[in-house]
């Protein structure tokens, strides 16, 4: 018998149990890498200058189709390396403003690659489970989100007069989970765009391996 049937080959057929919780960070920094791989191209807003305040508090622009979108309005184009500096943002009412629009716009775009990079390819044999209650589904879905207008973005280039819009709510995907209690979870880390604040703090979670 060899090394691997004594030793490996048992420890294969085992199932191992990872809480369905815990695996939040894992997914959330895999969907990350779909906005930070360098094969991607860079999102259009952030290499012109923002010349005026897109926040909430300030009146949005009515659209030829009647919709009031938060409207950006672009510049002169700038160098990367002055991406979320003064030279592309002067006149933001401080860098945490500042520091927010960049990352609501980095996060813009490339929703299903997101999710599609949480999937993962593994000859060993796990299973999810939310309090001991074993996920039957597991999958991504296709849907809308109600967002305000006026926490949606668009963007108008001053240079060729031309308009765009930003993210589209009507076109999401997420991942969705089923117990076999019939307890439906999703996970939804394209959010942050539409000014839905919540982050993942993958640095600060405690994920065991025991299992994996």
């Amino acid at each position: 018998m060899s090394d691997w049937e004594a030793k490996h080959k048992p420890e294969c057929g085992k199932i191992g149990h990872i809480e369905l919780e815990t695996f939040y960070p894992m997914f959330a920094s895999l969907n990350e890498t779909a906005h930070q791989y360098d094969g991607m191209p860079l999102h259009f807003p952030l290499t012109h200058r923002i010349i005026n305040i897109p926040t909430p508090s300030v009146e949005s622009v009515v659209f030829p189709d009647e919709s009031a979108i938060k409207l950006v309005f672009l510049g002169n184009v700038i160098l990367m390396e002055q991406m979320s500096s003064e030279k592309w943002q002067l006149i933001a009412a401080s860098f945490k403003v500042r520091s927010k629009l960049l990352r609501r716009i980095f996060r813009e775009g490339y929703v299903l690659p997101g999710v599609l990079s949480a999937r993962r390819q593994d000859t060993k044999q796990i299973r999810l489970q939310y309090h001991h209650s074993p996920v039957t589904h597991f999958g991504i879905a296709k849907g809308t989100v109600e967002v305000k207008l006026l926490d949606q973005l668009a963007y108008f280039d001053i240079d060729n007069s031309t308009s765009q819009h930003g993210q589209d709510p009507d076109d999401r995907y997420w991942i969705y989970s089923t117990t076999i209690l019939e307890e439906e979870f999703i996970l939804d880390c394209n959010m942050f765009t539409f000014n839905f604040s919540i982050v993942v703090n993958h640095e600060a979670a405690q994920m065991s391996a025991e299992g994996v």
